[in-house]
């Protein structure tokens, strides 16, 4: 569900869906299917510093990495602070990974924890602790796009297809409305 959300609010993470198969086939009719994407495994190859070099740098950066990510030009480095942001939105109770893949883009993976709790104080998330100006910039831009959710859309985004049996019931749709309801919150107190 999260992939869904991220995916509307123009982050780069590893795709899922539920996909539903014709009764005819020999697998299981109610399935998920993940976008396949191939790691990047040797750092040591010419490439690399090409691809991520820069990320890397920035990524690491103990003085800035938020204006240093910011600042880098990969079109996939900030979307790990818009990550670490949605986690405090969405409650997430562990942090997500970064993924370099082979295709040059950096995924955002291992989000299957958000959505555990209610929204907690964006402001406590550690992207505000170098740059406040640009963490609020950040900040604000993925709460204006993510306030403009419409019901329809939590709908769609959190609706699981019928006959599709899912363990463990998390409340998400209302955890969806909260996180909105917040970002709403957040854009009146700084925008």
């Amino acid at each position: 569900m999260f992939s869904l959300i991220a995916e509307y609010l123009g982050i780069n993470v590893q795709l899922s869906r539920y996909t539903i198969f014709s009764e005819t086939r020999k697998a299981p009719s109610l399935n998920s299917k993940y976008q396949l994407v191939i790691e990047y495994i040797e750092p040591c190859r010419n490439d690399f510093k090409e691809k991520f070099g820069a990320f890397e740098q920035a990524y690491e950066d103990k003085e800035d990495s938020l204006t240093s990510l910011n600042e880098c030009g990969h079109i996939d480095a900030i979307d790990i602070v818009k990550v670490g942001m949605l986690s405090y939105i969405f409650g997430a109770n562990d942090d997500s990974e970064c993924f370099l893949a082979e295709d040059g883009r950096i995924y955002t993976i291992d989000n299957e924890q958000m959505f555990s709790t209610p929204p907690v104080e964006l402001a406590s998330c550690e992207w505000f602790d170098k740059n406040e100006a640009l963490a609020n910039e950040i900040a604000i831009d993925l709460c204006s796009k993510l306030a403009l959710l419409s019901d329809s859309d939590i709908e769609l985004f959190t609706s699981v297809p019928r006959g599709y049996k899912v363990n463990e019931i998390w409340r998400v749709k209302p955890l969806v409305n909260e996180a909105r309801d917040y970002a709403r919150m957040f854009m009146e107190c700084h925008a």
